[in-house]
């Protein structure tokens, strides 16, 4: 909020997390939490990480470029999320994808660097999509195994989201709001249209 960062659990405000001691000018953008009771919160200016099991006592790490103690590869942070497999927390930066060790207390360099402007990220057990400025690409062992980009279809190679149904569709956003579904199976991809809606309609997320 404009006053900062709000702990809420079960509809009750539980504690205001102080975000001025260690960061000022940024514009938060993206919050997750891990199973271990860590709170990381990025923006603009880099990332806060709070850690619940301190109690009210809570005082953030933050961790920004140039930073001696606790180093950042960028400090304009996209999207943090948590791998649901290995409950790790993966950050997309604008100089790549990074991920969190605890044991470290510090962010790792993810060692995939096919796709360093990500904009979203999709796990799977044993592979993940990276969405970038270059479409839309599988990796797995470090390895390309699939693409999706305009060369197969899609109207734009900026994709900026991305999401699995229950039928192991991939869902494709592109920057110009253009929606596209993809089976990974078959290869076959597609554009998405709704009964009733102009061709034009555009879209703006995927929930």
């Amino acid at each position: 909020s404009d006053t900062g960062l709000l702990l809420y659990r079960k509809k009750r405000l539980i504690q205001t997390l102080d975000v001025t001691s260690v960061a000022t000018n940024n514009r938060y953008s993206s919050i997750c939490s891990d199973a271990d009771g860590h709170i990381f919160a990025g923006g603009s200016y880099g990332l806060l990480l709070f850690d619940e099991n301190q109690g009210r006592d809570n005082s953030p790490v933050g961790y920004k470029m140039r930073e001696p103690q606790h180093p950042f590869s960028h400090n304009k942070i996209r999207r943090i999320k948590e791998n649901p497999y290995t409950g790790e927390v993966w950050v997309e930066t604008s100089a790549g994808i990074v991920k969190y060790s605890e044991q470290d207390e510090a962010f790792i360099q993810v060692s995939d660097m096919h796709r360093s402007n990500a904009f979203d990220l999709l796990f799977e057990p044993d592979r993940y999509w990276i969405a970038s400025f270059s479409g839309l690409a599988c990796i797995w062992k470090d390895q390309i195994i699939d693409e999706v980009t305009m060369a197969d279809g899609l109207s734009s190679d900026l994709v900026v989201q991305t999401a699995k149904d229950s039928l192991g569709r991939i869902w494709i956003l592109t920057v110009d709001q253009n929606i596209y579904l993809y089976n990974p199976k078959t290869l076959l991809l597609e554009s998405f249209r709704m009964d009733g809606l102009e061709s034009k309609a555009g879209w703006e997320y995927l929930l």
